[in-house]
């Protein structure tokens, strides 16, 4: 008779990393920008002479304001087993999430905030969810999520805690960061890489 172990380690095999880059509102052009090795690329063309030329605009550590492993939560790995049994239909990832709640009581901006659980279910206090805007393939083993906190959203949040979710509203992996403004007049890039 086999022995059935429930529960899951925190270290899962299924890794990832967000990214977050911040570029001024009045440069940002999403159908512009792509990544080029570590570099958050953005291609603008300007008038020199009465012709327009191609510059390419490099937003790289200066506009990164954070990278960060996650952790993908034991509910999001066993959604990945139960779909590759074929005991539940397919539950993409489709949107992600911020919240205030990566600190447990006071936040302290002189300390990191305590990393997830496996056993976590969602974020501590969520206060925004949005479709992720587009999906890349880096590898063949990985997918990139990206999505934006646009000028007019959440501006003044302290964000600490970050989440992708699935379409169904399964939280699938999460990350806790020192906090983050969102500061007016800015887009937040949110470049999220889950590895399998």
């Amino acid at each position: 008779m086999s022995v059935v172990n429930n529960t899951f380690s925190d270290n899962a095999p299924t890794t990832g990393i967000l990214e977050v880059y911040k570029v001024a509102g009045e440069i940002f052009d999403k159908d512009k920008i792509h990544f080029e090795d570590d570099y958050l690329i953005l291609r603008r063309k300007v008038r020199i002479n009465s012709s327009c030329h191609g510059i390419a605009r490099i937003l790289n550590e200066a506009n990164r304001l954070k990278k960060k492993k996650n952790l993908v939560l034991d509910q999001g790995r066993e959604l990945i087993a139960d779909i590759m049994a074929g005991r539940i239909p397919a539950d993409p990832i489709t949107k992600f999430a911020i919240g205030t709640g990566g600190y447990i009581g006071t936040p302290d901006p002189n300390v990191n905030p305590p990393k997830p659980l496996g056993t976590d279910t969602q974020l501590n206090a969520q206060v925004f969810e949005k479709e992720i805007d587009s999906i890349e393939k880096p590898n063949r083993a990985a997918n990139t999520y990206i999505g934006y906190l646009d000028v007019g959203e959440q501006n003044s949040v302290l964000i600490s805690e970050w989440a992708l979710k699935t379409n169904n509203g399964l939280t699938f992996s999460r990350v806790t960061t020192k906090q983050i403004p969102k500061e007016e007049g800015f887009v937040y890039v949110v470049r999220w890489t889950i590895q399998h």
